[in-house]
């Protein structure tokens, strides 16, 4: 039972990636490319939930428990989301596309590194590096300690992700051979602030009992701040140009529900598992995503 239910969860995990994969391709195909307006969606949600329940509660002596809390340290990890986020996306201004060009790229791809277009190097080398960097902060923070079959897939990992980053060297993929190692580069910074994110929140979610709704709240509190000043930054032109039609705003809607209820579940999967299981089980959402792609939207594998 205690092995049933973090996979059961980290399949409820894998389908709700796929439904912001979906919903994201869904925008893309209405030339709708917002990503951190995306992202800001759900973090504007984890703070009305989260951050009002955690200002509401008291410790034993009566104090608020959201001004108790070492907010320096949570504001640190809530630029380590975001910036996740924002370096995979930029990564996919370098990247070639296989059977299917999506032009700008949308949210699907910087969360998990899903790829329902099927895209080529950089998804894949997101999905392999992220788990070998969880692995190194859990062993070194978290005190786990692994045996010999996972340092041999750490080792066939790291074979893997070197292997992509020489490919992509000698044949240029995505453009010039340079562009193409600097999309690399942005994807394996990305992925090690994921793993700091995903550790960070396993520790806190396995810390104390209220673990799991500190560390929702505190994203809700800094994240927001965070990726809305980005946003202003990075997406101003793309906003006012915006078409609000009833389509978009249901897809926007559908996008943040399922992310809100990811992030939501995250901390709990965390917590009766571990950070590099719950990525090893997130890879299922690559399969999801691929029967998506062939009978919803008709791509053909190449």
């Amino acid at each position: 039972r205690t092995t049933f239910k973090p996979i059961l969860f980290g399949q409820i995990l894998s389908l709700l990636i796929c439904g912001m994969a979906t919903t994201s391709e869904f925008l893309q195909q209405n030339q709708v490319s917002v990503p951190l307006m995306q992202s800001l969606l759900n973090y504007v949600m984890l703070g009305v939930v989260y951050t009002t329940m955690l200002a509401f509660r008291k410790d034993e002596h009566g104090n608020n428990l959201l001004l108790e809390k070492h907010w320096w340290k949570y504001g640190l990890l809530a630029v380590v989301d975001v910036e996740a986020n924002f370096m995979v996306i930029l990564a996919y201004q370098y990247t070639s596309l296989t059977s299917v060009q999506v032009g700008d790229c949308n949210l699907d791809i910087f969360i998990t590194g899903l790829k329902l277009g099927l895209y080529r190097t950089k998804p894949l080398l997101l999905d392999i590096f992220v788990i070998p960097a969880a692995m190194f902060l859990s062993f070194f923070f978290l005190k786990v300690r692994y045996v010999v079959l996972h340092y041999i897939g750490l080792i066939i990992a790291i074979i893997g992700v070197v292997c992509m980053v020489v490919a992509d060297v000698l044949l240029g993929k995505g453009g010039t051979s340079d562009n193409a190692v600097l999309g690399d580069f942005l994807v394996l910074g990305g992925a090690t602030c994921y793993a700091i994110s995903n550790v960070a929140m396993e520790f806190v979610s396995k810390q104390h009992q209220g673990g799991t709704i500190e560390i929702l709240a505190m994203y809700g509190l800094f994240c927001p701040i965070v990726c809305g000043v980005q946003m202003a930054i990075l997406e101003r032109q793309a906003l006012s140009a915006f078409v609000w039609t009833d389509l978009v705003v249901c897809l926007l809607l559908g996008f943040g529900a399922c992310m809100f209820v990811f992030y939501s579940l995250m901390p709990y999967v965390m917590r009766i598992s571990s950070a590099t299981a719950v990525n090893i089980s997130l890879l299922t959402s690559d399969l999801f995503s691929l029967f998506v792609g062939i009978f919803v939207f008709k791509y053909e594998v190449s």
